[in-house]
């Protein structure tokens, strides 16, 4: 089976006014079905099956942890990721998934660490690079956090999401000038993501430039960003 990379931004969080950070890229890593609708529930009992036959092979209880993982037991899909890094401790798809787990459990710090070692085994891998920088920002280690952004933009230039994420980054510095340069460059790669607007419109009313403010904020709601409502209504006539 090859291996079938899903990626899905799950959720955002918002740390000052309105703007939008893109969350980890949740391409769980194992060995899944390619196909593009996948039924995660009936994937957990195969796997589990698995596990039962081989309790020895660490790629088996990788995927089971990963299927775990998009089903949102993130217990136990640590619990398969441990037993799989137990077996093989270099496995960097289950330092992946296992940070995974960790991120969306809210253990920064220890999603940090695992996204790192699976860089380090796969310095090529940009998602391990971005999904650490997001980690390292929650962690509260913003400094880092804009430098494995910019290693997962030396890999992949058009990464949307981390361009993005960079300009946020720089917002939140207070280097709005900068971000919305980073804000403009993610709109020309995707010009629908609600969020990159959102952010390019709050760059805009902090370099006071209100008019352009307002249509991405206007373009922003109509794509679906609710958090720039209160904004449209103090800013925009």
């Amino acid at each position: 089976m090859k291996i079938f990379l899903i990626t899905l931004t799950i959720f955002s969080f918002c740390h000052f006014s309105f703007g939008q950070l893109k969350s980890v890229e949740d391409d769980v890593r194992g060995k899944l079905p390619e196909k593009d609708q996948v039924d995660y529930e009936k994937l957990v009992g195969f796997f589990e099956q698995g596990v039962k036959e081989y309790p020895e092979v660490a790629s088996i209880r990788n995927s089971l942890g990963a299927v775990r993982v998009k089903t949102g037991d993130y217990n136990g899909a640590l619990h398969e990721l441990n037993k799989a890094l137990e077996l093989s401790e270099h496995y960097p798809d289950a330092l992946y998934n296992r940070g995974l787990a960790k991120f969306m459990l809210k253990d920064f710090k220890g999603a940090e660490v695992d996204f790192r070692k699976a860089a380090e085994i796969n310095p090529k891998d940009a998602n391990a690079f971005y999904n650490r920088a997001v980690a390292l920002y929650h962690a509260g280690d913003k400094e880092n956090a804009l430098v494995e952004i910019e290693n997962a933009l030396k890999l992949e230039p058009g990464f949307g999401n981390a361009i993005n994420n960079r300009g946020y980054f720089k917002m939140d510095a207070g280097n709005s000038e900068e971000a919305l340069a980073d804000f403009s460059k993610a709109i020309g790669i995707n010009a629908k993501d609600a969020d990159y607007l959102g952010n390019r419109g709050q760059a805009y009313l902090k370099t006071n430039q209100t008019k352009k403010a307002c249509e991405d904020l206007k373009k922003a709601a109509e794509l679906g960003n609710t958090s720039v409502a209160e904004l449209i209504k103090k800013s925009c006539k």
